[in-house]
C-alpha cells in the first residue's frame, strides 16, 4: 500500500535506489512494491506514452506471473489486465504459428552450427592475456590479535558501513590491527552492524579492550553513528586516504570500487587534494562482478579470478554501460566463448568503465594503491596493471580500509579536541548495545515548511537518542554541522525573487480555479524558464491585465506525473516541466509556455537556450494533448530586444483572439524589465558584499542553469545542507560576470548558459578564495560538452571541482558523501594557482594555415564525402576520406568522452588521431602535414562544439600547429575566410554539384538494389558511377559531371531486378547516424534484408534548409533594419538558393525516370508538413525528421525510421512529437546508436519491418 520510490529507467539505477533504500531501513514490502511500480512506469513512459489502451490487454512473458507485477501494471496503466494461457511461451508459439503459415522451416544440422560459429558473423575483437608482472599481489592478511596475557589494552573502533559490506575494524593507538571482520550488509545496515559486533565479541576476549573512540563511514554511516555510538563521522573518501597512507605513505592515487559507488583520489602530502566519484550511473561497480559470476554460477571469491587469469584470448566487451556489458557478455556466451575468456573481458571492461567514466584526465600518479571488493580480485588488479600501465598496489588489510581510516581519523580528531583543553568520553554504547531493542517507525515529514516532496521517514530510536533516514534533501542524515551555520544562499535568492513579485501571483491549488474580478487567468508552469524569467512575466502579464496563477512547488506527485507523461528520455528538468504543466492545465484560461529560443548576451556570441527549452512548448502539447488555442507560445529572442518580443507577442494574441495594443505593451515590457533589473541588480550587490566580507575564508561557486540550482527537487536542498556544514555555497548569479571575456577563447559557444558558465569558471580561477560545484542533470546535452570546458578551465589553475549530475534517481545521503569530501579537498589544498587575463591563449575563430601545403582529411559520412574530396583537390588542396570506426579509433574517442556526447563526435574524434597515429608511424611531421576538416552550426544543436573538444585534444597531444577547417551553417557553408573570393564562390558551387551528384546515385542505388536478380551487381555499379562522378568533379564538374550522372542512371536503369512489392521505409534523424553507414550499423542492409526498400534523406536536404534559413532571417533582419548590407545579405542567399535548385535539376534529370518521385523534399514542404505542430523558431534537424516522416506518411510510405545517436536532442525532440503525430499515419520506430550491439535493437528493427508488411498489406505502395 505504500511503495517506495525505485527508478527503473535501468537496471544498475533500480539495483542502488534498492540498496540505498534498504540502508536507510525502509522495509522490504515497501521496496518489492516499489520495484513494481517503477517497473509498470517505467514500461508506460517509455512504451505506452500517452496512448489510450483498448481492453482487452494482454500480458505475456514471465513477469507476467507475478500477481504483484499484474496488480501494478492495472494500477498504472488504468485498465484490467488479462494474462492468457501459455502466456510465457507466446513468442515461441508465435514463431511455429508463423514458420507453418509461410511453409517455413528447416533442419539446423551441428556441422551448420559450427560453420556459423567460425564465420564473421561470430567474429569479435579479442585481447591479449591478463598478468600481473610490475608489482606483486598482496593478500589482505589476517588481524593481530590481542596481545598475550591478560592486560586490557586500549582501541579505536572503525565501522565502514557499505552499500553490500559492513567492515569493523579494532586498532590500537600504535595502528596494530587487532580485529577486523568483513561481511555482507544485506540491505539491513541495523542487523549488518549488530552481526559485526556479535561477531567480535565471540572472536577476542572483549573484557581485554578498552575502546577510546569510535569512527563510521560508508553510505550506513549515520546508522552505525546511533547504534554504537559514534566519536567522528567521516565521509568514505577522507577515511580511505587516512587508513592509506598510515600503511603507505608514499601512495599518491587511490582506485576504489566499491558494491555501488566507485571512487578515484589524488593525493598530495597525504590528504585528499582531489577526487572523483561516479554519477548517478553506479555502473561497474563490485556487485555486479559478483552478480554476473553468480548468473554464471562461478564463485565471486576465488573461482573467477582463477579462470580469468588462465584465460587465452580474452574478449573487449562494451565498457560504456553494464546492462550493455551483460548483454555483450551473454551475446558472446550464447555463441560459444569460452566462460574463461568472457570473464576476463568483463574484469577488463569495468577498469575501462572505471578509467573513462570516473577518473577521465584526473592526475594519475605512480604509486596507486587499489581497493574495495573487487581489489581481491587478482583479474581485476591485472586489468588495471594491463591498462594502466604502472605497478598497481594491493596493501594489507585494503578490504577493511575504509574502517581503519575512520578509526584513525577518529583518533586524529579526539586527540586534537584534548590538545585543545576540551573535556572528552566516547559515545561508545559498551558491547551490550548488540542485545539492545530499538523502535522503529515510520512518517511522512512535514518538518519543513518551505519543502513538498513529502518523503517517507524511518525513524529509529536507541535509549534516547534517534535517527531519521528516508529524506531525498539529506538533512536528515548526517549529524555533521558546521561550528556556525552559514546563510542558506538559495533562500536569500528565492526570497528576493518572490518579493518581486508579490500580490502578483497566486498558486495553483491553495484555492479554487476562479478567475477574479472577471479577468482571463494564465497558467505559467514553475519549471524551466520560470527560475530565470517568471518575474518578467508575471509583472508583463499583470501589467496587461490578466491574473497570473502558477503551479506549486516541485513535489514527488508532480515528478510522477512527469515522468509519467513524458514520450521520449529527456532531462530531469523536462520530465518536470511535464509535471508542472499537467499540474496547471486544467486550473487556468490558458497556458502561457513561450519558445524561449534566445537569451541576453552582452557579447558578439549568440545565447540560445538548449533545444529541449526551446522545443519545449511543443514536447509538451504533443505529450499533454494540449489545444493550440489554450496555449501562449510567442517565440522569445531577448537578445533582439523590446520590438521583437512585442511583435511576436502581437502575432500571438491575434492568433488567439485576445485584445493587443502596442502603447500598452511597451509600456508593460519597460515596467516590467525594471523590475527584473533591480532584481538583478540587487543579486549582484549581495554577492559583491558576500565576497567583500569573506575575508580569507573559502567559498564555492555553485555553477549551474536556474532550473537546477533553485528547484528544491533538483538541487536536493544543496544550499541548506553546505549552511549547516558552515560553508559559503554561492550561486554563480551573485557573481558579476560582465566584462569577462569568453568570445574570444570559445568563439562558437551559442549557449547562453554555456557563455556564463565559462565566465564563472574564469571568475573562480581569478580569486584563490572560490572553488566550484558544477551542478548538472543527467542526460543535459549541452552539458556533455561544456563539462568538458569548464574541466579544460579549472585544470589551468589545478583547481578541484565537484560535478553533481542528479536526476529523478538521486537522494541525498550518497550527494552529502560527495560534499563532505569535496570540502575536506579544499580545505587541504595548500597552494592556489590564479589565473591573470593575459595568461590566457586565444584560440582563432577560423584557421587560416595554407591549405595547399597540407593533407587535408574528411570525415566519412555519407558516401559522398569522396565527392568532397575531389571538390578540393580540384582547387589544388590534397584532400582524403577519414578511415572510419577502426577499433583503436573507437577506444581512443571513448578514452577521451564521457560517453554523454554525441556519437558522431567519439567517432570522428577517434577517426582523427587514427589518423594521426598511422602518419606518426610512417616519421612524418603531424604538425606540418596534416588538417583536418569538421564543418559546424551556429546552434543550438551540439554539432558545433564538437570542432573546440577536437582543438583541445590536439593541443592536449602537442598538435597545437594542425588547423581544423570549420566552414558553419551561418553563411550556409560559403568557406568564408579559407580561400580568396574567387575560389570560395568556384568551390562552393563545385561542393553543391558533389554533394547533389552523390545523392542521386546512392538514391538509385537503393531504389535498385533490394529487387536485383544478380546479387551484387547494383554495388559494383554504384562504385562505378562514384569514381565516374570523382573524376568530372576534380575535373571542375560542370557538364563533365552531367555525362557521368546520364551514365550512371543508364547503368543503374540496365540492372534486372524482380517486380515484387516490397515495403518502402522512409528514413530520417540525426544527418551523421542515418547516412554514416558504420555507426548506424548497416540500417539501410538491415531492412533490405529484412525485404524492404528504404529512401533516406540526404545531405542536400540540409544544406538547402541552411540556405533556406539564411533566406528568412536576412529578410526578418531587413525588416528590422532597412540597410544596404541587409539588403545584399538577402541577395546573396536568394542567389545561393536560385543556383542550389537550377544544379540540382540539371544534375538529377536523367534520374527523373528511374527515381520517380524519390526526390529530397523542399524545406517549404516540410515547413508546412509542420505548421500545426513545431516551429521553425527552433532551428536544426528536429524540424526536418518531423516533417520529413510526416511527408514520407503523407507519400505512402509504409514506415519511418528516426536514426539517431544516444542523447541526441533534436532527434529525441522529434521522437517526442513524432510518436504522437505518427500512431495512425505510418509504422514508426526510433533507432537509436551508441557504437554498441545490442540483440533487442535487431528485433525492434524486425518487428517494425513487419508492421511495415502489414501496412503495404493493407494500403499498398502509393510512392
Amino acid at each position: 500500500d505504500c511503495p517506495a520510490s525505485v527508478a527503473c529507467r535501468c537496471t544498475v539505477f533500480t539495483k542502488s535506489d534498492m540498496i540505498h533504500l534498504q540502508n536507510k531501513g525502509i522495509p522490504i514490502r515497501h521496496i518489492i512494491a516499489g520495484l513494481h511500480e517503477g517497473v509498470a512506469k517505467n514500461f508506460k513512459s517509455t512504451l505506452v506514452n500517452n496512448r489510450e489502451l483498448a481492453e482487452p490487454v494482454a500480458f505475456i512473458g514471465g513477469y507476467a506471473s507475478n500477481l504483484l507485477a499484474r496488480k501494478a501494471f492495472e494500477r498504472v496503466l488504468g485498465c484490467k489486465i488479462t494474462v492468457p494461457d501459455h502466456y510465457t511461451s507466446v513468442g515461441a508459439l508465435g514463431a511455429i504459428l508463423n514458420a507453418i503459415s509461410n511453409n517455413h522451416g528447416a533442419r539446423v544440422t551441428s556441422d551448420q552450427i559450427l560453420q556459423l560459429k567460425s564465420s564473421a558473423a561470430f567474429a569479435a575483437v579479442r585481447t591479449a592475456p591478463l598478468s600481473i608482472d610490475l608489482h606483486p599481489f598482496a593478500e589482505c592478511g589476517k588481524a593481530d590479535g590481542l596481545p598475550a596475557g591478560k592486560d586490557v589494552i586500549d582501541v579505536y573502533m572503525g565501522y565502514d558501513i557499505g552499500s553490500t559490506t559492513t567492515k569493523l575494524v579494532l586498532i590500537t593507538p600504535e595502528s596494530r590491527v587487532v580485529y577486523k571482520c568483513y561481511i555482507p550488509t544485506e540491505g539491513q545496515p541495523v542487523v549488518a552492524i549488530k552481526k559485526a559486533l556479535r561477531n567480535c565479541v565471540e572472536t577476542i576476549d572483549v573484557k581485554r579492550v578498552k575502546v577510546i573512540g569510535v569512527g563510521t563511514t560508508g553510505s550506513g554511516r549515520e546508522v552505525a553513528n546511533l547504534f554504537v555510538g559514534a566519536d567522528d563521522v567521516v565521509n568514505e573518501v577522507t577515511a580511505h586516504a587516512r587508513g592509506t597512507t598510515h600503511f603507505e605513505p608514499t601512495i599518491d592515487t587511490i582506485f576504489e570500487l566499491g558494491g555501488q559507488d566507485a571512487k578515484y583520489t589524488a593525493l598530495g602530502n597525504g590528504y585528499v587534494v582531489d577526487f572523483r566519484m561516479n554519477k548517478v550511473c553506479a555502473a561497474g561497480t563490485g556487485s555486479f562482478l559478483e552478480e554476473t559470476a553468480n548468473k554464471l554460477g562461478i564463485d565471486i571469491a576465488g573461482e573467477y579470478e582463477t579462470m580469468a587469469m588462465r584465460a587465452k584470448s580474452p574478449y573487449r566487451l562494451t565498457e560504456r554501460c553494464t546492462v550493455y556489458m551483460e548483454s555483450d557478455l551473454m551475446s558472446y556466451l550464447q555463441m560459444g566463448g569460452a566462460v574463461e575468456d568472457l570473464l576476463a573481458g568483463l574484469s577488463q571492461a569495468v577498469v575501462h568503465n572505471y578509467l573513462n567514466r570516473v577518473v577521465q584526465d584526473g592526475r594519475i600518479g605512480s604509486r596507486i594503491s587499489f581497493q574495495g571488493g573487487p581489489s581481491l580480485n587478482k583479474s581485476v588488479v591485472a586489468a588495471f596493471e594491463k591498462i594502466v600501465g604502472k605497478p598497481i598496489i594491493t596493501l594489507p588489510h585494503r578490504e577493511v580500509m575504509g574502517g581503519i581510516g575512520a578509526a584513525l581519523h577518529a583518533m586524529d580528531e579526539i586527540k586534537e579536541r584534548v590538545a585543545a583543553g576540551e573535556a572528552f568520553e566516547t559515545r561508545f554504547r559498551g558491547w551490550q548495545v548488540v542485545e539492545q531493542a530499538f523502535v522503529h517507525e515510520e512518517e511522512i515529514c512535514n518538518r519543513n515548511v518551505n519543502c513538498h516532496n513529502q518523503c517517507k521517514l524511518q525513524i529509529y530510536k536507541v535509549g534516547n537518542d534517534e535517527a531519521i533516514y528516508g529524506g531525498d534533501c539529506g538533512m536528515y542524515e548526517s549529524r555533521q554541522h558546521g561550528k556556525k551555520r552559514a546563510p542558506d544562499f538559495n533562500r536569500v535568492r528565492q526570497e528576493l525573487y518572490f518579493r518581486h513579485m508579490k500580490g502578483l501571483y497566486r498558486v495553483a491549488g491553495e484555492e479554487p480555479f476562479k478567475a477574479k474580478s472577471g479577468k482571463i487567468v494564465i497558467g505559467m508552469p514553475r519549471s524551466l524558464g520560470f527560475h530565470q524569467l517568471g518575474l518578467f512575466w508575471t509583472h508583463l502579464l499583470t501589467k496587461l491585465g490578466y491574473e497570473v496563477v502558477i503551479s506549486p512547488e516541485t513535489s514527488s506527485e508532480i515528478v510522477d506525473r512527469g515522468i509519467a507523461a513524458m514520450t521520449c528520455e529527456a532531462c530531469f528538468p523536462v520530465k518536470i516541466s511535464h509535471g508542472h504543466a499537467a499540474t496547471l492545465k486544467d486550473q487556468c484560461d490558458l497556458l502561457f509556455m513561450p519558445m524561449l529560443i534566445e537569451m541576453e548576451s552582452h557579447q558578439g556570441n549568440n545565447a540560445f537556450y538548449c533545444p529541449y527549452v526551446e522545443a519545449n512548448t511543443y514536447m509538451l502539447m504533443a505529450a499533454l494533448g494540449l489545444d493550440a488555442k489554450k496555449v501562449i507560445k510567442p517565440a522569445i529572442y531577448f537578445k533582439k530586444g523590446k520590438l521583437d518580443m512585442q511583435l511576436s507577442f502581437a502575432k500571438e494574441f491575434r492568433r488567439l483572439g485576445l485584445k493587443f495594443k502596442d502603447s500598452e505593451f511597451s509600456k508593460a515590457y519597460d515596467e516590467a524589465r525594471a523590475v527584473a533589473d533591480n532584481f538583478n541588480h540587487e543579486i549582484k550587490r549581495v554577492g559583491s558584499e558576500i565576497l567583500k566580507n569573506l575575508g580569507d575564508r573559502r567559498a564555492i561557486i555553485v555553477i549551474g542553469r536556474p532550473y537546477s540550482a533553485y528547484d528544491s527537487r533538483t538541487n536536493l536542498n544543496l544550499f541548506a545542507t553546505f549552511s549547516r556544514l558552515g560553508i559559503h555555497a554561492i550561486p554563480q548569479e551573485f557573481l558579476d560576470l560582465s566584462g569577462i571575456d569568453v568570445e574570444s577563447e570559445y568563439p562558437n559557444m551559442y549557449w547562453g548558459f554555456g557563455n556564463r558558465i565559462l565566465q564563472a569558471a574564469k571568475y573562480i580561477n581569478r580569486d584563490q578564495r572560490l572553488f566550484g560545484l558544477y551542478l548538472t542533470s543527467f542526460s543535459c546535452g549541452p552539458d556533455s560538452f561544456v563539462l568538458h570546458f569548464f574541466n579544460h578551465e579549472m585544470n589551468r589553475t589545478r583547481r578541484p571541482y565537484l560535478e553533481l549530475e542528479l536526476d529523478e534517481h538521486s537522494a541525498g545521503a550518497g550527494v552529502e558523501t560527495r560534499l563532505l569530501a569535496f570540502i575536506d579537498a579544499i580545505k587541504n589544498q595548500t597552494q592556489i594557482t590564479i589565473l591573470a587575463d593575459k595568461e590566457i591563449n586565444f584560440m582563432p575563430r577560423k584557421s587560416t594555415a595554407p591549405l595547399t601545403e597540407r593533407t587535408l582529411y574528411l570525415p566519412k559520412m555519407a558516401e559522398g564525402a569522396r565527392c568532397l574530396a575531389a571538390a578540393f583537390r580540384h582547387l589544388g588542396c590534397k584532400a582524403e576520406v577519414m578511415p572510419t570506426y577502426t577499433n583503436a579509433g573507437l577506444e581512443f574517442g571513448k578514452k577521451h568522452t564521457s560517453g554523454k556526447e554525441c556519437f558522431p563526435c567519439i567517432v570522428t574524434t577517434g577517426d582523427m588521431f587514427d589518423v594521426i597515429d598511422q602518419h606518426m608511424a610512417t616519421g612524418a611531421n603531424v604538425n606540418d602535414s596534416l588538417a583536418f576538416f569538421m564543418p559546424e552550426t551556429e546552434g543550438p544543436c551540439r554539432f558545433g562544439q564538437y570542432t573546440r573538444l577536437h582543438r583541445i585534444l590536439l593541443d592536449k597531444y602537442k598538435y597545437v600547429n594542425v588547423p581544423i577547417l570549420s566552414p558553419s551553417s551561418e553563411d550556409s557553408y560559403r568557406f568564408s575566410g579559407y580561400f580568396n573570393d574567387d575560389q570560395a564562390i568556384e568551390f562552393r558551387k563545385l561542393a553543391w554539384q558533389a554533394i547533389v551528384y552523390s545523392d542521386l546515385i546512392e538514391k538509385a542505388l537503393w531504389r535498385i538494389r533490394p529487387y536485383e536478380k544478380i546479387k551484387g551487381k547494383t554495388d559494383r555499379v554504384f562504385e562505378e558511377a562514384m569514381q565516374s562522378g570523382i573524376a568530372a568533379i576534380e575535373a571542375g564538374g560542370g557538364l563533365q559531371l552531367i555525362k557521368a550522372a546520364k551514365k550512371a542512371a543508364n547503368a543503374f536503369s540496365s540492372i534486372e531486378r524482380t517486380h515484387e512489392k516490397k515495403p518502402l521505409i522512409g528514413i530520417v534523424g540525426e544527418i551523421f547516424v542515418r547516412t554514416h553507414k558504420e555507426s548506424n550499423q548497416q540500417l539501410v542492409r538491415m531492412l533490405e534484408d529484412l525485404g524492404c526498400e528504404t529512401y533516406t534523406s540526404s545531405v542536400a536536404e540540409w544544406v538547402e534548409y541552411t540556405t533556406h534559413t539564411g533566406i528568412e532571417e536576412a529578410k526578418e533582419a531587413f525588416r528590422r533594419e532597412k540597410s544596404f548590407g541587409n539588403i545584399g545579405e538577402t541577395a546573396k542567399f536568394w542567389l545561393t538558393a536560385k543556383y542550389q535548385r537550377l544544379v540540382a535539376s540539371f544534375i538529377s534529370q536523367p534520374f527523373a525516370r528511374l527515381l520517380k518521385e524519390r526526390f529530397d523534399h523542399s524545406t517549404g514542404h516540410i515547413l508546412e508538413e509542420t505548421e500545426h505542430i513545431f516551429s521553425n523558431h527552433i532551428n536544426g534537424e528536429a524540424i526536418l525528421s518531423i516533417g520529413g516522416a510526416l511527408a514520407f506518411a503523407k507519400e505512402g510510405y509504409n514506415g519511418v525510421v528516426n536514426s539517431m545517436p544516444f542523447t541526441c536532442m533534436p532527434s529525441t525532440i522529434a521522437s517526442a512529437i513524432l510518436k504522437v503525430h505518427m500512431r495512425s499515419k505510418a509504422p514508426f520506430v526510433d533507432m537509436i546508436y551508441d557504437g554498441s550491439i545490442m540483440p533487442n535493437r535487431e528485433t525492434n528493427l524486425a518487428t517494425f519491418a513487419f508492421q511495415a508488411r502489414q501496412n503495404l498489406e493493407k494500403h499498398g505502395r502509393k510512392a
